[in-house]
């Protein structure tokens, strides 16, 4: 009974110290390891699949940040289209304001107020608007200048 219990003992401690070795070499080698049907394979070292991890996030930081670049010189590039529409828009709705206070002073019959507000606009952009009343309301003013 001695000898059973004694041999138990050593068959524990020896499988505790291989269990202990198993645990350091894997440690050791930094390996993945899984067990398939009794097969041990071996999935790759740690710190190889690290720097290959670590290399592929790299590549995309510098793919997203060449992108991210390239949309910033496109939203740069939008804003100054935009900037200059807009000063079209606000330059086009000033002459339509303009027209529409000559055509209402026309409209009046108050030929002073009418005259400053010709000089302030063009033959050609009042024809885009209205054609011919320019001519139509400059008569009219050289015709009423008592």
């Amino acid at each position: 009974m001695k000898k059973s219990t004694k041999s138990l003992w050593i068959y524990a401690a020896v499988l505790f110290i291989i269990a202990i070795g198993l645990i350091f070499t894997a440690t050791i080698l930094q390996a993945r390891m899984i067990s398939d049907d009794g097969e041990i394979e071996v999935l790759g070292t740690f710190t190889k699949n690290t720097k290959q991890s670590i290399a592929d996030l790299t590549d995309k930081n510098i793919q997203l940040t060449n992108e991210l670049a390239a949309l910033q010189q496109q939203t740069a590039t939008l804003q100054e289209e935009y900037d200059a529409l807009k000063s079209q828009h606000d330059a086009a709705q000033q002459k339509q304001d303009l027209i529409r206070q000559m055509y209402d002073a026309y409209n009046k019959d108050d030929y002073k107020t009418l005259e400053p507000l010709l000089g302030q606009i063009t033959q050609e952009e009042a024809d885009a608007l209205l054609p011919g009343f320019y001519e139509t309301a400059k008569d009219a003013v050289e015709a009423n200048k008592d």
